[in-house]
């Protein structure tokens, strides 16, 4: 529910539950609105079971990404490679624990489908990121199928340096996993301390891996790798911080 009367709202999700803020543009009509209609709208925010974010230029921060195409119907948005990483900021929303569930498609294209979720957002260079492989999805060469999921915190701990130095630790192969170039369902449980990584078609846990930041900042947002293109749709943020499905 938003209310757009000479008002500025700003959707917090912390520690599993949303919380919605009212900032007045006007003088003492406004301050009577404030008063009156804000606790419906924490009440209302805080007894939904989830909240469905509709992508689309209105509410997204591009960071060496441009849009290819956007649809208001499902909010489904699509961003063009570029030769290095790229974010996608999700503007007036702060997250820092709890669920959230989002669809993403990749492409089977070698060494060239990085895409992801980002969060814990410091700056264009500094954030924690869970980031798939659709490439590695259903490649004959197990090594490579095991490569599949990566958790990262870059710049400080990129992919190379985790797996050469603790191997298999920080990224995991997707077992039944989709088709390269179609559509999946994720769901990820990000607490104080570690990351939870879920297939949501086949309800089970894909990653599980310790934190290697603790939460600086509420800033969340998509992630394609180098080279890579993305299309991203339907993220919800999810009341509960334990996923049931």
């Amino acid at each position: 529910m938003m209310i757009q009367i000479g008002y500025t709202t700003h959707q917090t999700f912390t520690k599993g539950k949303f919380f919605t803020s009212i900032i007045d543009r006007s003088s003492l009509d406004g301050r009577l609105f404030f008063l009156t209609i804000c606790p419906i709208l924490i009440l209302l925010q805080s007894c939904a079971g989830s909240r469905n974010i509709v992508l689309g230029p209105h509410n997204v921060q591009l960071i060496n990404r441009n849009f290819v195409s956007v649809e208001d119907r499902g909010g489904m948005i699509t961003v063009d490679s570029q030769k290095s990483a790229g974010l996608i900021i999700i503007r007036n929303l702060a997250f820092d624990t709890g669920v959230l569930e989002v669809d993403f498609k990749g492409e089977n294209k070698q060494g060239a489908s990085f895409l992801g979720l980002a969060f814990n957002i410091q700056n264009d260079s500094t954030y924690e990121c869970v980031y798939f492989r659709p490439f590695n999805f259903r490649s004959e060469e197990k090594v490579r199928r095991e490569h599949s999921i990566q958790y990262i915190f870059h710049p400080e701990y990129p992919w190379h340096r985790l797996r050469e130095d603790q191997p298999d630790k920080f990224e995991a192969e997707y077992p039944n996993s989709p088709d390269p170039d179609d559509w999946f369902t994720i769901r990820l449980k990000i607490g104080p301390d570690s990351v939870e990584v879920y297939d949501k078609k086949f309800k089970r846990m894909l990653l599980k891996v310790e934190r290697l930041a603790g939460t600086t900042s509420s800033k969340i947002g998509f992630w394609t790798g180098s080279s890579s293109s993305g299309n991203f749709r339907n993220l919800n943020l999810i009341r509960s911080k334990t996923p049931q499905f």
